[in-house]
């Protein structure tokens, strides 16, 4: 009996061993590197929500938009260092004497990922696509006074306004199409939104290739890319439905790079072992954005938000100072404006403050006045018609911060006699439904923007309204301020006309700006290097304004060693194993022989 179990042992023991090395294997195909198998250089990227689309034309929230930056060109991109405008598709624009005409000289050579050649008419067309298609002005914003285009050849592009304009330099943020893949949708903006673009023909540096919905996507290297081959191979976003398996799945190695964690998760990564982490500074704002009902005669928004008298008691009512304290642990500044204060020549200090400082006994004593001094028993004010005021407000998990912010204004603003629903809302919900049918009172979310005001000024205007407008907020006289800052070609003096028009949003209250967070993420150390910030001073990782994935290597080339293969110390695990397996051998040979002598 016992020489019979002793092959058996050897047996289930060499097996051991063989799994072992076969978990090693998978270990190095799944390590983000490249292995004999795999033959890829996988990036992981972890995220906390989805895309909302892929398609350009509905794209919304920072995934969208990561992607795009991969997938597409622009006419200009930004400098990695500052932000401001670099070559990107032009490598150069300059206007007429009147700045009426811009003649823009496009690179020569560059292709789409199926290896259609890309020229001027490409771009062109693309602009006059998103004038003729782009029904909801995602875009439309960014070539304002209807301009007219035109290719006299492949490396040329002329671009004529009817009015002076800068817009060819801000640059504009208009992903350029391939036009023998989008012609088929001109002119009919339902069938152009409908269109799948999966997988997505692009001229950037990685192409869309799958999207798996609510899984994650994967967009590979374009290795024909104009500006040089990615060293990567593949990029996989994988979606985590809550960000402690996010941060479970970085530490385990599942996941290569977590992106925009929340400050509690963040924290705890400091000083983990093969774990880098980055803070940039705040390149968003998070806001309370109301809803005035403009999208049309189904909106279901209480009409009391129209009072800017209930909606400056909403602001002396929420304690900002708590919010950056309690949801973002001290990651993040109290927010006023919708500029950044990272971007010191646009940001601006409003010259009343302290008007809608927190202040709950002033925003009693000034609903009291206006006419809201009556409440049910509940203590909940009753509004002109006699019915609480009780607002529905969306939360979106996806959104850090979002949720428990929403808790701690509900509770606020019990203290002013105004009630809040709460309501928590995918991305994808807000974006596909209520955000378009206007039902719902307010929401916490957030903007972005880009490095010049342009576009975050563009959200107030009445053409925005089921474009980029939180709340179809309308206001005649803004959206002549809009429009003449466009037209003022002298930088200190529109500098100084957008410090005017951020002092009327403030006065306003069209939304609440509640902080500046910080940008939190973290990453594997020992995976890859050539991690650059954008911008170069507090800028991530990734997510950022442009192509920060260009620069990646595998961490074992970069240092000249093989990024394939069992590591140093599983072949360590593994001799130690041999020489046990070796040891068990010789001695139940040995044991053999002295029973059969």
């Amino acid at each position: 009996m016992m020489l019979r179990w002793r092959p058996v042992a050897m047996a289930v023991t060499l097996a051991m061993v063989g799994g072992v090395m076969l978990s090693g294997s998978a270990l190095a195909q799944s390590s983000g590197t490249s292995s004999p198998t795999a033959n890829k250089i996988v990036l992981r990227v972890g995220v906390p929500g989805d895309m909302i689309s892929p398609n350009p034309l509905l794209a919304t929230n920072g995934n969208d938009y990561e992607t795009l930056f991969n997938a597409y060109d622009l006419l200009f991109n930004f400098n990695p260092d500052d932000l401001s405008p670099s070559p990107g598709l032009a490598t150069g624009c300059d206007p007429s004497a009147d700045y009426k005409t811009w003649t823009c000289a496009i690179r020569s050579g560059v292709t789409w990922s199926d290896g259609q050649p890309l020229t001027a008419e490409d771009i062109a067309f693309t602009y006059k696509f998103i004038e003729t298609t782009d029904e909801n002005e995602v875009f439309t914003s960014y070539i304002p006074y209807h301009p007219t285009f035109s290719a006299p050849n492949a490396t040329t592009l002329i671009w004529k306004s009817p009015k002076p304009t800068f817009a060819p330099t801000i640059p504009p943020w208009v992903p350029i199409l391939p036009e023998h893949i989008w012609k088929q949708f001109e002119g009919d903006g339902k069938a152009a939104r409908g269109f799948a673009n999966v997988p997505a023909v692009g001229s950037g540096p990685f192409v869309l290739t799958s999207w798996n919905k609510g899984q994650g996507w994967t967009m590979e290297a374009n290795k024909s890319y104009w500006g040089g081959a990615p060293a990567i191979d593949e990029i996989q976003y994988i979606v985590y439905d809550s960000q402690e398996a996010m941060v479970q799945a970085l530490k385990s190695g599942q996941v290569d790079f977590a992106d925009n964690l929340n400050p509690t998760l963040f924290n705890t990564l400091q000083g983990q072992p093969n774990i880098g982490t980055v803070k940039g500074t705040a390149s968003t704002f998070t806001n309370l954005a109301f809803n005035f009902g403009g999208q049309g005669p189904d909106a279901t928004n209480n009409p009391v938000l129209k009072d800017l008298k209930i909606r400056q008691a909403i602001a002396m009512g929420i304690d900002k100072q708590s919010i950056v304290d309690k949801v973002w642990q001290g990651d993040a500044e109290v927010g006023s404006v919708i500029t950044l204060p990272s971007r010191p020549q646009w940001f601006y200090t409003p010259t009343d403050v302290q008007s809608q400082a927190y202040d709950p006994a002033a925003a009693n004593t000034l609903l009291d006045q206006a006419g809201y001094s009556k409440k049910d028993a509940g203590g909940i004010r009753l509004d002109k018609t006699g019915q609480p005021i009780n607002l529905n407000v969306i939360t979106l998990p996806e959104e850090t911060g979002s949720v428990d912010t929403g808790k701690l204004i509900a509770a606020q603003l019990q203290q002013i006699g105004i009630g809040v629903k709460l309501q928590s809302m995918s991305d994808k919900q807000i974006e596909n439904n209520n955000w378009y049918t206007g039902d719902f009172d307010a929401y916490i979310w957030g903007w972005g923007g880009d490095p010049d005001p342009n576009f975050i000024l563009s959200i107030f205007i009445t053409s925005q309204c089921l474009g980029w407008s939180d709340g179809c907020y309308s206001n005649p006289t803004y959206d002549k301020m809009f429009e003449h800052q466009s037209t003022l070609l002298d930088h200190a003096a529109r500098v100084a006309y957008i410090q005017k028009m951020q002092q009327f949003i403030y006065d306003q209250i069209p939304e609440i700006v509640l902080n500046y967070p910080n940008y939190l993420q973290a990453y594997r150390s020992d995976r890859f290097t050539g991690w650059k910030p954008e911008p170069t001073n507090g800028g991530t990782y990734l997510f950022g304004w442009g192509n920060q994935y260009q620069g990646l290597t595998p961490l074992a080339a970069a240092e000249g060693g093989s990024s394939s293969g069992i590591p140093a110390a599983l072949w360590i695990v593994l001799g130690v194993v041999a020489i046990a397996v070796i040891a068990f051998f010789v001695l139940s040979r040995r044991r053999r022989a002295e029973e059969e002598a």
